[in-house]
């Protein structure tokens, strides 16, 4: 079903209804918990897409990164190609 419905304003949580309807049209089983689950990672996902303003972004459960850490970073992603360049 994925992780947002379509909406006229952009896109809002998947809800409960829509989802019990397609497993009563399916026969498919799903326990309680999975459901509730994917409520709870859709609620996320639109709260952090619309926090994001359509902009790439880090995960919500990611470290605020400083300055120093963009730089540890990028001192080892520049390790890790010379020493690809070198095999």
């Amino acid at each position: 079903m994925g992780n947002f419905s379509a909406v006229e304003m952009g896109i809002a949580p998947i809800a409960a209804g829509p989802i019990i309807d397609f497993l009563s049209a399916t026969g498919a089983v799903v326990p309680p918990y999975e459901l509730d689950a994917a409520l709870l990672a859709s609620d996320a996902y639109v709260i952090e897409y619309r926090r994001s303003n359509g902009n790439s972004t880090d995960a919500p459960f990611d470290w605020p990164k400083s300055k120093r850490d963009l730089e540890i970073f990028g001192e080892i992603e520049a390790k890790t190609i010379d020493s690809m360049m070198r095999e």
